[in-house]
């Protein structure tokens, strides 16, 4: 009797800490503004190269969302704009993904045609952070992100979704907050990017996607940062405040 109480916990306990790792967080929440967002979830059955399911992620946006942009053909070439995480590890879209990219209000990543792919055991943390694709909707409100994960056929696997509140305006507080915010201009950049919301002179470093050192420098509002040099990727600029901020190298 001990041991079937035992068991049904464990499976109670395993399904509840399923349901609450599936979650989408947004860089920012006003409405209509460019966002990152970033994706969490758990599987609960092994996806990638060599089983049935090779749709790791398949998001579709509710009605109300502008049309991403830009359109991507092959999952492979999502680097630019795709982290993509497996309990921690990165791995790049180049070769993990080979079918997929993106259309007006969705994104796919899948290991079919992969150069190498990526095998995932059930019960990994998977993490997928978007940039450069989506805007939030222009009219505030709760909206259901939805996304799933399914064979090659289309059959759905897992299904996952989660509610965020975008705001039409802000308050005093908010706004001041947001004034203070670090932000990278232009995003996704080619030749140089600068730096809203950093104040004095300060020293920075910025990593690659997978945390490698890039190159560190001092910055202020009015300096650039030159990038031509850097490949086509997502990078992190630190500060030696602790904040830090995401931008795209195209």
């Amino acid at each position: 009797m001990k041991k079937l109480f035992y068991v049904v916990m464990i499976n109670l306990l395993f399904g509840l800490s399923l349901f609450k790792a599936q979650t989408v967080k947004v860089s920012s929440n006003g409405a209509g503004q460019p966002a990152v967002y970033t994706f969490e979830y758990t599987t609960s059955v092994a996806i990638g190269t060599s089983t049935p399911t090779s749709n790791v992620f398949y998001l579709s946006l509710p009605a109300g969302f502008p049309a991403i942009s830009p359109i991507v053909s092959g999952g492979n070439n999502l680097q630019p704009y795709v982290t993509f995480k497996v309990n921690g590890v990165a791995y790049p879209c180049s070769t993990s993904f080979g079918i997929g990219g993106t259309w007006s209000s969705g994104v796919q990543l899948s290991v079919g045609g992969a150069t190498t792919g990526v095998a995932i055991p059930a019960g990994a943390q998977i993490q997928v952070i978007l940039s450069g694709l989506i805007k939030n909707p222009t009219n505030p409100g709760v909206y259901t992100i939805q996304w799933r994960t399914a064979e090659g056929s289309g059959q759905t696997t897992q299904n996952f979704s989660s509610n965020i509140n975008f705001s039409g305006t802000l308050a005093t507080q908010e706004l001041k907050a947001k004034q203070n915010e670090l932000s990278v201009y232009p995003n996704p950049a080619v030749d140089f990017i600068q730096v809203s919301g950093v104040g004095k002179f300060q020293k920075y470093t910025i990593y690659n996607s997978v945390g490698n050192h890039i190159t560190e420098g001092n910055i202020s509002e009015s300096r650039k940062i030159n990038i031509h040099h850097f490949i086509s990727g997502v990078y992190f600029l630190k500060f030696e405040n602790g904040k830090s901020v995401q931008f795209i190298r195209k």
